[in-house]
């Protein structure tokens, strides 16, 4: 038996072009907004990023140039508290009761430093920071390149849609 087909057309609605080329235009605006709050928003993220690895840099010498300060003087003050005892010690001064009180509240005083040296952060504690630092950096680069391949492919399409309107 064979197959009758039977074609139905329908009228094609009438396109409204004002209306086309408003949402266009809105389409295109808000895309330009969006892409330039991106901008601005991974240059603050890169100029914080950089602000941060100044403030590293800066406290990671502070610190180094502190600890070496703090180790020179507890150095050269256990080295003259080793000369002082052996003085006292061997010239058998009966004031050694005074300088054993004084050597105990130098050694306390060595303790409270060693202390303070040991909650300052450490080299390592530093570098992990840095290095967070720099994958955030790397991650917002990853985007700005992704927008800029965005915007290269709106601008083709929008000159193609203003090339058809001609």
């Amino acid at each position: 038996m064979p197959e009758t087909v039977v074609a139905v057309t329908a009228a094609a609605p009438a396109i409204n072009w004002a209306q086309l080329q408003f949402l266009l235009n809105l389409s295109n605006f808000a895309l330009t907004v969006i892409v330039a709050l991106f901008a601005w928003w991974t240059r603050r993220g890169r100029e914080t990023a950089e602000r941060f690895t100044a403030v590293e840099t800066r406290t990671s010498a502070h610190l180094t140039a502190v600890e070496q300060t703090l180790k020179t003087r507890i150095d050269a003050i256990d080295k003259d508290l080793r000369v002082r005892i052996d003085a006292v010690e061997s010239a058998g001064v009966a004031r050694g009761d005074g300088h054993r009180t004084r050597l105990d509240a130098l050694l306390e005083r060595v303790a409270r430093v060693e202390e303070r040296i040991s909650a300052l952060p450490t080299a390592a504690a530093l570098a992990s920071v840095e290095g967070d630092v720099h994958a955030v950096r790397e991650s917002v680069e990853g985007v700005e390149t992704q927008m800029r391949g965005m915007l290269g492919q709106l601008q083709l399409i929008n000159q193609h849609l203003l090339a058809r309107k001609e």
